[in-house]
């Protein structure tokens, strides 16, 4: 399959801006960051790469999203750091009605991330991702009150395809202008270097981490594979810990490692983001939806669907026939 983008229109994207002569910008590009940036993603957002050739660091804010990698699938939930090998085809796409909210970084596999030696995805939790996001929204912030001594060296067509107008990408993300470029040079210079050393403690404490829990990660994509089959099972947690071959204890402590919440949440996920797939592409009416996806009650159903989403099955599906 060849590489496939869809990116909806309502979608809004913070780019740094790797493709300018600054010293600020060449540090990062000399150390291996290809590509990065800040997304709010809405629904139909979808990206699949057959063959990247560099390493993907994925930080999870707020929504959430599916990502696939040598068969094996991740959830992507708030708090979550994800980590996938270059040369190692992947797919990723929104599941939450509301926006997916998410840092991203293109890595380049170069000398100095060569600590990142990884055959599969890695996933964990992500530290404090605050660090990053407000260091990214600095250094563009910096850029910008000197763009005007950086355009007449700037090469058209060294810009990516897909860098949007990066004052407009500001407005979106509510970054302010600033009034004087005074030592903008050496604010972005130091933004930079931020934007480099948190990222690669965040990698680092992920891979250090990546043992014990981490090993059980295909055992319990295998089962929620089952589970996924069969949502409309009333599942049951000793069931769920008996096919993962492990206690009840252990597979809740493992579950909450590596999800970072407890089984029953997860499983609700899993059959709320299943709903909301029938709701979007079905014409199932809402109460077989509910039983398809394990919920004997319609009202409970309809409750717990509002709580998530803060809509109701019914406007969802409104909602999401209105945008196509």
């Amino acid at each position: 399959m060849k590489r496939q983008i869809k990116i909806p229109q309502n979608t809004t994207q913070l780019f740094l801006p790797l493709y300018l002569h600054h010293p600020a910008v060449r540090y990062l590009v000399d150390h291996g960051i290809a590509f990065s940036g800040i997304s709010k993603a809405t629904q139909g957002f979808s990206i699949h790469r057959p063959k990247p050739d560099f390493h993907l660091a994925l930080f999870t804010t707020a929504g959430s999203a599916q990502l696939t990698c040598q068969r094996q699938t991740f959830e992507l939930l708030p708090d979550s750091l994800l980590l996938t090998p270059a040369n190692q085809a992947h797919h990723y796409a929104i599941t939450s009605s509301q926006p997916w909210e998410f840092t991203w970084f293109h890595i380049a596999p170069t000398e100095h991330w060569r600590f990142i030696d990884i055959q599969a995805a890695c996933l964990g939790k992500q530290m404090d991702i605050v660090f990053i996001t407000n260091a990214i929204r600095g250094f563009v912030s910096e850029i910008f009150t000197i763009l005007p001594q950086l355009d007449s060296d700037q090469n058209e067509r060294q810009r990516y395809v897909d860098s949007p107008d990066l004052h407009q990408s500001m407005s979106a993300f509510d970054i302010p202008e600033q009034s004087t470029g005074q030592l903008s040079m050496e604010l972005a210079d130091c933004y930079g270097r931020l934007i480099l050393n948190y990222l690669e403690r965040e990698l680092r404490t992920l891979l250090e981490c990546d043992g014990n829990a981490n090993r059980y990660h295909s055992t319990f994509e295998q089962l929620w594979k089952q589970v996924r089959s069969s949502l409309d099972r009333p599942w049951t947690l000793e069931e769920m810990a008996s096919k993962a071959n492990v206690s009840v204890p252990t597979f809740i402590r493992h579950i909450k490692e590596i999800y970072h919440c407890t089984p029953a949440s997860f499983l609700q996920h899993l059959r709320l983001t299943h709903a909301c797939r029938l709701l979007a592409e079905s014409r199932l009416p809402i109460s077989e939806v509910a039983q398809n996806t394990g919920y004997k009650s319609l009202s409970s159903f309809a409750a717990l669907f509002k709580k998530k989403y803060q809509l109701t099955p019914k406007e969802y599906r409104n909602r999401f026939q209105y945008r196509n």
